[in-house]
């Protein structure tokens, strides 16, 4: 009888050590869960960011063609004027 006493004490042991094993599982199992969660808000977050990125970059090269335009119509302007002047003496 002590026999199977201690053999039942150490099933209990060791449904006790399996229970908790289970316990760790689930709670890895909803860490990682979450994980993955916030690894893929992150990659959304990124992709919305670098596409907001391109958009600025993108007026920035507009931009800098508008100005690049105003500055050869203002150059030929003065140009203009200027032999206009001329010819004018």
């Amino acid at each position: 009888e002590a026999d199977l006493d201690e053999r039942q004490s150490l099933l209990q042991r060791r449904r006790a050590a399996l229970q908790q094993r289970e316990e760790r599982i689930q709670v890895l199992t909803s860490e990682l869960a979450e994980a993955h969660e916030t690894e893929a808000e992150s990659r959304r977050t990124s992709a919305e960011k670098e596409k907001r990125l391109e958009e600025i970059w993108e007026q920035i090269y507009q931009r800098q063609a508008v100005l690049e335009d105003l500055r050869t119509r203002a150059a030929g302007s003065r140009a203009r004027g200027a032999a206009a002047a001329r010819d004018a003496v």
